[in-house]
């Protein structure tokens, strides 16, 4: 019988001979283009250390070498990039499709002609840097700081901003406010719409209407959140939002048409038409007189027996009228009952 310590030596030597500790792996990155990474993995790893999620990028390395890496040209697709620290560096024409900045520290950054189409940029600062003619489609900025950010000439079709396209300093401003912190508040609901403003005038000048318009909205409601609620211009505009959202919202306008329509016809069928006219009371007036007594009722004349006024001598069922006279039927006597009996009187 053969045994496993027999056989073992046979199987080992039909496999490959195993790698070399130590022997470099290509990353197992693969570009859109079908082009792979030019980097080797790490050890113990698929990927190399800029497609790698678990090797940090906060450290003051990694910083100077992505930057080392632009001025080269390199294609930096899919780069793990989150938390780096880029401040005031010099990213101008980087090859950064989709790649993950979360949290990113971007202040003052020149990314001008970058290509950050699919980037994940999600509470990344982006404060004051400068995206001119950057490629921005698809972004996800949700939570990020676009205060100052120059975003000029830049293509921002379909960016994400967050939940219903508000920015993370107007969601601050509303934390600050629930927290009675109003001054603070102010500041931010300020600055969020610095940043409307800004994209709005971005997409205006690229003829995206639709886009600009639900940026224009939400400029509307930052700028009715800095009015003091005393004023009066405050709930003209709230009233303006809630009827036609301030011309960006058709279906509120449709839906207050139905609205009042409906109340109105509740009103008239509990109240029906009031009418205080005095041609109206006159005639209410009328039409509530009593009908003559059944004793004094006159059955009117035949057709044939008619008369006008204008004829004098007319035959009415009253007798021979004068010039002048009304043809209007007289009351008849009530015809009185003769007694039954007759009174016997004595001499």
């Amino acid at each position: 019988m053969t045994t496993a310590r027999e056989t073992a030596p046979d199987a080992r030597d039909s496999r490959e001979p195993p790698e070399p500790q130590g022997a470099l792996k290509p990353c197992a990155y693969i570009g859109t283009g079908g082009a792979p990474c030019r980097f080797t993995a790490l050890r113990q790893n698929t990927f190399c250390f800029w497609h790698s999620a678990e090797a940090p990028k906060t450290g003051p390395l990694a910083g100077p070498l992505l930057v080392r890496l632009a001025n080269e040209d390199v294609n930096m697709e899919g780069f793990q990039l989150a938390g780096i620290d880029l401040e005031c560096r010099h990213l101008v024409g980087a090859q950064l499709i989709q790649a993950n900045l979360e949290g990113a520290r971007l202040f003052r950054a020149h990314v001008e002609g970058a290509h950050l189409f699919g980037a994940n940029l999600r509470g990344a600062s982006l404060f004051k840097a400068n995206l001119q003619a950057a490629n921005l489609r698809s972004a996800d900025l949700t939570g990020a700081n676009l205060l100052g950010a120059n975003v000029k000439g830049a293509k921002l079709e379909g960016i994400v901003l967050g939940k219903n396209n508000i920015v993370a300093n107007e969601l601050e401003g509303n934390a600050l406010a629930r927290r009675r912190e109003r001054g603070k508040a102010l500041k931010a609901w300020q600055e969020a719409g610095e940043i409307y403003l800004a994209l709005l005038n971005n997409h205006r000048e690229a003829g995206r209407s639709e886009e600009a318009g639900e940026l224009f909205y939400r400029l509307m409601v930052a700028k009715r959140k800095l009015m003091s609620r005393t004023r009066v211009n405050r709930w003209v505009s709230w009233f303006m939002d809630v009827l036609c959202g301030y011309g960006e919202r058709p279906r509120r306008v449709v839906f207050a048409w139905v609205l009042l329509i409906f109340v109105s016809s509740l009103f008239y069928f509990g109240l029906g038409i009031l009418d205080t006219s005095p041609d109206v009371e006159a005639y209410s007036a009328l039409t509530a007189l009593k009908t003559p007594p059944v004793a004094q009722a006159v059955k009117p004349a035949p057709i044939g027996m008619q008369a006008k006024s204008d004829e004098p001598g007319a035959v009415t069922s009253a007798g021979v009228s004068a010039p002048g006279e009304s043809l209007l039927p007289k009351a008849l006597p009530l015809p009185q009952k003769k007694p039954d009996f007759a009174y016997v009187g004595f001499d």
